[in-house]
């Protein structure tokens, strides 16, 4: 649904507020509202490959919990790229 019909900048886009919760996308400089989220992912398939990138709040997360539950999910491939210590893990 096209919500505004004069078209916006990309500038204007992201610090357009409406004074609500919704979420909106810049289509050819359209706004657009995007449905609500739903707090899942919507895939019809998981993905061959996914890469986090670790960050202090997330370390734990992404090496024990995220490698868990991408390999439940039927991902493939999960590479960790850890840039304090230097590495990429590929699991």
């Amino acid at each position: 649904m096209v919500v505004k019909s004069k078209r916006l900048t990309f500038e204007q886009y992201l610090t357009y507020d409406d004074g609500t919760d919704k979420r909106y996308e810049l289509e050819d400089g359209l706004l657009l509202e995007k449905p609500p989220a739903t707090g899942k992912h919507e895939l019809q398939s998981p993905p061959p490959l996914v890469v986090e990138v670790v960050s202090p709040e997330s370390v734990e997360r992404d090496y024990q919990r995220k490698a868990i539950e991408y390999q439940t999910i039927g991902i493939s491939e999960y590479w960790i790229v850890d840039p304090f210590e230097n590495k990429v893990s590929v699991l």
